[in-house]
């Protein structure tokens, strides 16, 4: 039997938690238009005048003692969110030990398990210099048999282009919501022009830096010529323990300045390996980090 994408245990154990959006993402305003929408609002927004026809309910009657006017409540009615997790599926995310990928695909089934649960729709869209066949929307934590069979299809291949594939997600997109990017970040050509992409609209963003153990702290010895699986450029070198050292200490910089990157565009930026604990990583450290509650 193929074994699931996500054990059930850790499943049960999501499902006490929430996502947590750092802006509002109010619908319509209960009064101000008709609407075949249940349940309760969210929270008061704002009097009008009181209009023939107006639903009497939301009438303040203790303004109309005072004043003798009659003026509506309005209220922010609740509306879907919307959570897309753009998932990189670039050549260089099947490299790494343990290999990028497969965790980031976990890390995406976790995400879209708790947008589900949290009544939430979820797309999926796998990327690498342009959009692949994306997961359109669902709802529902019965869709999540059809988002794991989804996302156990990604594969790695291709070169990376945060602005393109971006860019065509972007002119997909109408509204708002809540954005998880799960990449490695290596794109030549920076990140900065694709992120800029969701500076248009009202979208909550979370990007999610993924690197192996072994790219972030090397431990390989002597001769060496390294291949670039994205683009085939080759370089040869003897690895040293100097070079070891500037290596770790760029890996430290380029995370710095992805980190300060994205603050500036004011998105949140959470650095992730490959070789953390699922649960350690949801459990613990995203609702430290006001990911999740």
């Amino acid at each position: 039997m193929k074994p699931q994408l996500l054990p059930p245990d850790f499943l049960r154990k999501l499902e006490q938690l929430e996502i947590v959006a750092r802006r509002p993402f109010a619908g319509r305003i209960r009064g101000e238009h008709r609407s075949v929408r249940r349940g309760h609002s969210l929270e008061f927004a704002d009097y009008r005048n009181y209009i023939q026809g107006d639903d009497l309910r939301f009438v303040d009657w203790k303004i109309y003692a005072r004043l003798d006017r009659l003026f509506l409540k309005l209220y922010m009615e609740e509306e879907d969110l919307f959570v897309y997790i753009l998932l990189d599926a670039s050549h260089s995310m099947g490299m790494g030990e343990p290999l990028k990928l497969p965790f980031a695909r976990k890390v995406a089934a976790a995400l879209a398990y708790l947008a589900l649960a949290g009544t939430h729709r979820v797309s999926i869209q796998p990327f690498d210099s342009g959009l692949r066949p994306q997961l359109l929307p669902v709802r529902g934590r019965g869709a999540f048999a059809e988002v794991s069979t989804f996302l156990e299809g990604v594969v790695a291949s291709g070169a990376t282009d945060t602005r393109s594939a971006f860019a065509g997600f972007r002119r997909r997109l109408r509204g708002s919501g809540l954005v998880f990017v799960i990449s490695d970040l290596f794109d030549r050509n920076g990140i900065l022009d694709g992120l800029k992409q969701f500076l248009a609209g009202r979208f909550d963003v979370t990007v999610l830096h993924l690197l192996s153990a072994d790219e972030e702290v090397p431990t390989f010895e002597g001769d060496w010529r390294l291949v670039d699986v994205e683009d085939g450029g080759e370089v040869a070198l003897s690895m040293t323990a100097q070079l070891l050292e500037g290596y770790t200490k760029t890996v430290r910089a380029f995370r710095g300045e992805q980190q300060g990157l994205c603050g500036r565009l004011g998105f949140r930026y959470l650095p992730i390996r490959s070789d953390l604990s699922l649960e350690g990583m949801f459990l613990h450290r995203f609702r430290e980090q006001g990911v999740l509650r």
